[in-house]
């Protein structure tokens, strides 16, 4: 691909490509191009007046020309939505089959049935076989593919006017609100831009490994990670609930394991139903059973659908190392960067001490040899020692010297490799299980290797084994009590997962009362209440890169390995090295500050923004009520979405402007982004547009008597946004949790 490659949206009218092109454009930062309104500014007559005065067979080469003009013409920076137009004639299918191996051409699939009622076809002029055809010329002629959900939040689809050359109409403020995020994600996914990094030029240096938000890590640098097992039938056939797919793992296997005459359409769909109803990274694979599966097409088959997964650039991709290596390594010279290749290798009759035969190390050599980023190798468990052998080849790989060593899955599989899939320390596949039915053992002649274990099941044997250690975790502020709500949820999520951690509300009075607590071996971490978020700012060893920008922290927790510096003195290591203290007890070397508030705050606001009122740094206005800690985070997230005018209202207007100067400070080449409404009674700022974001950051309860709770209301004159928009509430009380869960 070349640098800052326009991006391509092709597909069947009524597919979405108009709208979708403009949430792009807006997320991107980029030039929407629209086909029809080229070829208009270069005829002066429409696509359908054209015909009418030159006949077919002139509109048809004169659209060629265009087109490839147009190509030339905004070859960077753009997102071009073409119509089904440019697939008329086979001269436009070769022009878009060139243009794919140097840009990104994604086409919009959406369910047929939509689109052919969309377009008023019917059974009788053959409606369906002519969407299926065009679904497969649009599927050769690129690269990419985005299944367009109907989206729950939008109004009746019939109503929209796919020749608009207008943004999609906004009567409701969550208007496309789950086509917006979803397809901004896929986006990201395509331009291998992190999505919490949503405007990389607003933060300086590269602090993606420096947080501890354990979703910022890939999960093979995870010290554990989980996989919730899901066959593509089960969801078919509705055996698997999609709202029961949010339960705690880290990521989906997908297993491919039916055969349909539409399956490419059907994998497009459920992946983005997954994606949909789980914020967490895909794994797919296609199930090995042999070509019977596939109904004779054998080996092609099998890479046919490996690489349908690549044009949704999902996270990680199993392909299976006994296969051609010519195959594979084409598998990995097609995918963008945002996939990874994982080789997998399993051995379904290992003989006796099958881990410790040299044909094992060979096959992870083959693995690294590809081009894998990952290698997995498992085998049936024929006895127990087979489950000690799997851990000793374990760390003989990780031990082994030599760059660049892919990452390594090694577990027995079965009923007796239970123990085995324990001491896996990366994306191990889990079944679903609830609290009163995760014990049951379930013996399945036709899946003897399916999972065996659930994330509860992994998460108490760890602590059963004393891998892991139970911790103490807290809420610590000055008046913390009036928060009943965490200490709760935290003890049912514990139980849920099967953590033996405990959670408890301590009130104290000072910074020093907090590093005693800390100094604990059983200190697991702490969730920091005001006023503190500020005051133990410079105590601290490490801070995170946005907390450093925030000037607060909201989470404190242990560092539990040093090194030596050049003096003898004692340096930790930074919190994003050293994983694997996560769940330990021991010493505390250091204390590391994190800010995590901005995350949340960032994701009510992409998730509730309509498309209509998406961030622009020139037209979004913004406004925070309050200037503590969370009021802080509240604009640090803004800025990091593109906000660049933000508007703050403290009832002391000089924590107002301390706050102001901070973060202005941060990024003076973005010119004055903070200012001050010193009162209630100031008039919102002529000529500036309103607010469509507006963030309440101040306590809802009396801090011991330092200040009262709030008590006023927001001027009229501040609440004008006619396109709706977002607020939130981030400093919450009792009252408020109960009724906004």
């Amino acid at each position: 691909m070349i640098d800052n490659a326009s991006i391509i949206l092709i597909g069947c009218p009524g597919a979405g490509k108009r709208s979708l092109g403009f949430i792009g454009a807006k997320h991107l930062g980029r030039r929407l191009i629209l086909a029809d309104r080229y070829f208009q500014t270069q005829t002066g007559v429409s696509r359908a007046e054209y015909l009418k005065i030159h006949g077919n067979a002139a509109l048809q080469t004169f659209t060629v020309t265009v087109m490839r003009k147009m190509l030339e013409e905004y070859s960077t920076g753009c997102i071009i939505e073409c119509g089904l137009g440019s697939l008329v004639t086979g001269v436009r299918q070769l022009l878009l089959r060139e243009y794919k191996d140097t840009h990104p051409i994604i086409h919009i699939n959406r369910c047929l049935r939509y689109v052919e009622k969309y377009l008023g076809l019917s059974s009788e002029n053959h409606g369906m076989g002519f969407l299926r055809d065009c679904d497969v010329a649009h599927r050769e002629c690129s690269n990419l593919e985005y299944y367009n959900l109907f989206d729950q939040s939008s109004r009746d689809d019939s109503t929209l006017t796919q020749d608009s050359e207008q943004p999609p109409p906004s009567k409701a403020p969550f208007f496309l609100k789950n086509a917006k995020q979803e397809f901004s994600s896929f986006l990201d996914l395509v331009i291998s831009r992190p999505s919490h990094h949503v405007k990389s030029d607003a933060i300086q240096g590269d602090d993606f490994y420096e947080s501890s938000s354990i979703d910022l890590f890939p999960l093979e640098c995870r010290d554990r990670s989980y996989l919730r097992s899901v066959r593509l039938s089960g969801l078919v056939n509705k055996t698997i609930e999609v709202h029961d797919l949010a339960s705690g793992e880290d990521g989906i296997l997908l297993i491919v394991d039916i055969l349909a005459p539409d399956i490419l359409t059907l994998v497009s769909e459920y992946i983005s139903i997954i994606r949909r109803a789980v914020k967490i990274p895909i794994v797919y694979t296609v199930e090995r059973d042999g070509s019977e599966r596939f109904g004779g097409k054998g080996v092609d088959y099998y890479f046919t659908l490996l690489h349908h997964s690549l044009r949704f650039c999902v996270e990680y991709t199993i392909v299976d190392i006994n296969f051609e290596t010519t195959k594979i390594q084409k598998l990995i010279q097609t995918k963008l960067p945002a996939t990874k290749i994982i080789g997998s290798y399993f051995d379904p009759h290992p003989g006796e001490r099958g881990w410790m035969q040299e044909d094992r190390k060979t096959k992870y050599q083959l693995g690294k040899s590809i081009g894998c980023h990952i290698v997995q190798l498992t085998q049936p468990a024929i006895t127990q020692a087979d489950n000690e052998d799997v851990q000793y080849f374990s760390r003989l790989i990780r031990e082994q010297p030599g760059a660049n060593n892919p990452f390594l899955i090694a577990y027995n599989v079965g009923v007796r490799g239970r123990t085995s899939q324990l001491a896996n320390r990366i994306m191990t596949p889990v079944k679903h299980g609830t609290i009163l039915n995760d014990t049951k053992v379930t013996f399945d002649n036709d899946r003897p290797f399916d999972p065996q274990i659930t994330l509860r099941n992994a998460i108490q044997g760890l602590f059963a084994n004393f891998i892991f250690d139970p911790l103490e975790f807290y809420l610590i502020g000055r008046q913390p009590s009036v928060s009943l709500i965490p200490p709760a949820m935290h003890r049912v999520a514990y139980g849920y997962c099967g953590f033996s951690h405990t959670f408890k509300i301590v009130q104290v009075s000072s910074c020093e009362d907090i590093n005693k607590i800390a100094q604990s071996p059983k200190f697991g971490g702490a969730s920091i209440m005001i006023p503190f978020k500020t005051l133990i700012l410079n105590q601290l060893d490490q801070i995170s890169p946005q907390a450093a920008a925030i000037g607060a922290i909201n989470t404190l927790l242990p560092l539990r390995r040093a090194t030596a510096d050049s003096s003898g003195g004692i340096v930790p290591l930074p919190f994003a090295l050293q994983p694997e203290n996560r769940n330990h007890a021991g010493p505390v070397v250091k204390l590391f500050g994190d800010n995590t508030d901005w995350l949340g705050i960032q994701s009510v606001i992409v998730r509730n923004l309509s498309p209509r009122n998406a961030i622009d740094p020139v037209r979004s206005v913004a406004l925070i009520i309050g200037a503590g800690g969370g009021a802080r985070a509240a604009i640090y997230a803004l800025i990091r979405l593109g906000c660049r005018k933000i508007y703050v209202y403290n009832r002391t207007v000089e924590r107002a402007e301390k706050v102001a100067r901070h973060l202005n400070t941060l990024y003076p080449e973005k010119g004055t982004i903070i200012r001050i409404l010193p009162s209630l009674t100031t008039p919102w700022p002529e000529n500036e547009e309103p607010a469509t974001i507006i963030i309440s950051a101040i306590p809802a309860h009396s801090l011991g008597g330092i200040c009262s709770p709030p008590n006023f209301i927001l001027p009229e004159g501040w609440l004008q946004s006619k396109t709706g928009g977002v607020v939130a509430e981030v400093c919450l009380s009792l009252s408020f949790v109960v009724g906004h869960v």
